[in-house]
This record gives structure tokens, sequence and C-alpha cells, in this order.
């Protein structure tokens, strides 16, 4: 599993790459479980992160109205958000 931002991930099986996100639910007997809601099945690591920026414009755009100006300033900052996490993980990925 690869842990994004905003409670995101991505988990990898043989054939897909999900992108999901994370929620608490309380099962039947009362335990608190966490659970992976998923959005998008993807058939690559790129295309899972291409979904997660369109999923988190999805979410800023469906909380009120904009013109189309602001929503256009919304993808371009959260394409630079996620441009800026990934470069601050590159290092990390370098060490292994």
């Amino acid at each position: 599993m690869i842990e994004l931002f905003d409670g995101y991930v991505v988990v990898i099986d043989a054939y897909n790459y999900a992108l999901g996100k994370k929620r608490l639910s309380v099962s039947k007997n009362g335990d608190i479980e966490e659970r992976i809601d998923y959005v998008a099945y993807c058939t690559s690591l790129l295309s899972a992160l291409q979904a997660f920026n369109r999923q988190l414009v999805k979410e800023e755009l469906k909380k009120g109205t904009r013109t189309l100006n602001e929503a256009l300033t919304v993808i371009r900052e959260t394409e630079k958000k996620l441009e800026t996490f990934i470069a601050e993980n590159i290092p990390e990925v370098e060490r292994i």
C-alpha cells in the first residue's frame, strides 16, 4: 500500500492499482474498523496518481459554485500540491 495524503492510499495487487480513501466505521459488534472506500481502479501507478489528482479536484469543486477561472485555479493548485508531494518523496524512493 502506498500512503498519499488527505487519507488516500493506492493499494496494489496482481491486477491493478486501486485508489482508495481510508475511513473509520463501526462493525456489527461495535468495534471501530479502518476501511478503504475505492474510487478508481487503474492499470499503472501513474494512472492512479492521475485519478487521485482528479478526485482531489472533484472534491474541491463540489464545495460550491465557481467561475471557470476559479475552477481552473483549483485544478492548477491541486496539480501543484501533488507535484510537491511527489518531489518531496523522491529522495525516499532513490534510497531504496
